[in-house]
């Protein structure tokens, strides 16, 4: 049962009494939907807290962009459940710190891409 997004954006589905977090991300002519299993309290956030949504949105397409690199580590069920409680429920400071960090790493403009998925959340 989908209980957040719709379209191509990502969503939270209830799948056997657990919460999914889904997202499909593109890297030249491949897309791929990534899946990772969250917590009432991460869908609570999500729910309540559109830029907080926006910023991991964000974060997590260009993290796992980058994992389809053909010799690049994947992204863990682990290793998104930490970047779930960074962002979702980490201190505003330590959020925009993991966003400069994600920014300097990566190359890119989170802040851009926010923008983007909250300009799309109110339409």
């Amino acid at each position: 049962m989908r209980l957040l997004g719709s379209g191509y954006e990502p969503h939270v589905d209830a799948v056997d009494g657990q919460l999914i977090y889904s997202i499909l991300v593109d890297s030249s002519f491949v897309s791929l939907e990534f899946s990772f299993a969250i917590e009432q309290q991460d869908l609570d956030v999500l729910v309540q807290d559109p830029h907080r949504g926006a910023v991991l949105e964000s974060i997590a397409f260009t993290v796992l962009q980058r994992s389809m690199i053909l010799g690049n580590e994947p992204v863990t069920q682990e290793a998104f459940s930490r970047l779930v409680a960074q962002i979702l429920h980490g201190a505003p400071a330590d959020v925009v710190r993991l966003i400069a960090t994600i920014n300097d790493e990566h190359n890119t403009d989170i802040g851009f891409y926010v923008a983007a998925a909250l300009a799309r959340q109110k339409r």
